[in-house]
Parts: C-alpha cells; structure tokens; sequence
C-alpha cells in the first residue's frame, strides 16, 4: 500500500512534466503497487454484489479495467506524440 500511494502521489505531482522516462517509470511502480490489491478487490466485490453470480461480478470488474486502461493508453500516447512534436 505504501509503493502504491508513493507512486500514485508522485504520479500526480510530476504529470505535467517534460519527462517521459519519469511517468513510464512511475507507472510501473504504481501497477506493481496496486498489484497486490486485486484479490481484495474482487472478494470485496463479490460480497457487495451477493445475488449476483461471482463471475459476473468479476468479469465485469475485468472488462472496465480493460476499458479504463484503453482509455488511459490513448492519453498517454496522446501525450508521447505531443511530447515528440515539441522536440523535433
């Protein structure tokens, strides 16, 4: 919890930095710390949604992370893209 709170705050402070390295970096170090938080979060969700069937529950929880880190892979390479442009 504390790799992936450092991570995240770091994250936030350095976002609009010119350094690329530095997010791709940060970024790992906050996925390895989240990591661990998984099984806790799936056994939480299936306990809140208990007339549900657990793989539903589950596969739904996989998709929107899916859908999420889509999201953010787009942003991201949005960001690269405009990083480059401003050096070339």
């Amino acid at each position: 919890m504390v790799i992936s709170m450092a991570g995240l705050i770091a994250l936030a402070a350095l976002i609009h930095k010119e350094s690329i390295r530095d997010l791709y970096i940060l970024n790992a170090v906050l996925g390895f710390g989240l990591l661990g938080f998984q099984p806790f979060a799936c056994q939480s969700l299936v306990e809140m949604t208990f007339p549900v069937q657990e793989s539903i529950s589950v596969n739904m929880m996989m998709v929107l992370g899916q859908l999420f880190g889509l999201i953010g892979n787009y942003i991201c390479t949005a960001k690269c893209n405009n990083f480059l442009l401003k050096n070339s």
